[in-house]
């Protein structure tokens, strides 16, 4: 049989291109360690159709912002506010920003196309907890490389260790630098479901159901009811007006609020002479949210929805005994 160059061509070319087909499929394929918490993800609907594929590839801050989105809306419910960023039009970023997950970097930007760091992404989950209104635990990390991570990520990288939504690297490190794959990302996305799923039914029971049944009518007797007085309230200043303002103010103090407009408010310390720390409880003293450093700042931050008409308390103090002053910054997210 006659074989010619142009016979030994094709059947070459024929290869070439069912390696690459080949090499294509692998790509999309989860590693073995992840195939089934992966498969898990996308079947609970917490993955969205275009980072099903190149799970081994970086993950950037626009595509980890996506995950934390799908999360907070299948447990929350739809985003309907904005804030908006110079450099990019992503609608799951000016989400993620309207909830307080994300902030950016700085001048308004939020660099969506830069690959995600494992302290960015730790930061963002704890943010998530907050936003979704089941904090994670606030505890120390205690990797061998603690003196790596940024002091901005580092409260947050001992929430994310302590509720095991994020682990280390090996040899007890946690390599705050290094980006952070899809797979991971999608892991700790599922990681966070689950935590959120036990938080709110911590023994797994389930509840039982009964048929109905029909009570034969009662004739209710009049009764007397003496009003009985709400806890009282913790000595506070009240802000005036309802809509928000700044405030200087030094040491600890407490306040109570009570906005005039529901929707996304910022609460936030600024001109810190020290090391600021903010918490966030209602009239009934429930914890609802607390914060320290942000963004590589020593200044706090609280992103949170407020109801018209409620009345929130406000704690200004220092972290730990610290000492010194800040302004107090209250005002209505605008995006």
């Amino acid at each position: 049989m006659k074989i010619t160059k142009w016979s030994i061509a094709m059947v070459l070319c024929i290869v070439l291109i069912a390696s690459i087909g080949t090499a294509a499929i692998a790509s999309d394929t989860p590693s073995s360690w992840a195939v089934i918490e992966v498969n898990t993800a996308i079947a609970e609907g917490l993955v969205p159709q275009n980072l099903q594929s190149a799970y081994t590839q970086a993950t950037t801050r626009a595509e980890f912002a996506a995950l934390a989105v799908t999360l907070y809306e299948k447990e929350i419910g739809t985003i309907m506010g904005r804030v908006t960023f110079t450099d990019t039009n992503d609608v799951n970023v000016q989400k993620a920003a309207h909830v307080g997950v994300v902030l950016g970097v700085g001048n308004n930007r939020f660099d969506p196309n830069g690959k995600l760091t494992r302290e960015q992404a730790a930061t963002m989950l704890s943010r998530l907890s907050d936003a979704i209104g089941q904090p994670l635990l606030r505890r120390v990390a205690v990797f061998a490389d603690n003196s790596s991570i940024a002091s901005w990520a580092l409260e947050h990288v001992g929430r994310v260790q302590a509720a095991d939504v994020m682990r280390g690297v090996g040899n007890n490190r946690f390599a705050p630098q290094d980006p952070y794959t899809r797979e991971q990302s999608i892991l700790t996305i599922l990681r966070m479901f689950n935590y959120l799923r036990e938080a709110k039914n911590p023994l797994g029971v389930e509840t039982p159901t009964f048929p109905e049944i029909v009570a034969p009518p009662v004739i209710e007797t009049p009764v007397e009811i003496t009003p009985i007085d709400p806890p009282p309230i913790p000595p506070s200043f009240t802000i005036i007006p309802g809509s928000g303002g700044t405030f200087r103010v030094n040491g600890k103090t407490e306040y109570s609020f009570t906005p005039d407009t529901s929707g996304r408010w910022r609460i936030y310390t600024s001109d810190s002479i020290g090391d600021p720390y903010l918490w966030l409880h209602d009239q009934r003293g429930n914890f609802m949210a607390e914060n320290d450093d942000y963004e590589g700042n020593v200044d706090s931050l609280i992103t949170y929805t407020l109801e018209a008409g409620r009345t929130y308390n406000i704690t200004a103090g220092f972290y730990d005994s610290g000492t010194g002053s800040y302004t107090l910054n209250i005002e209505l997210s605008t995006g």
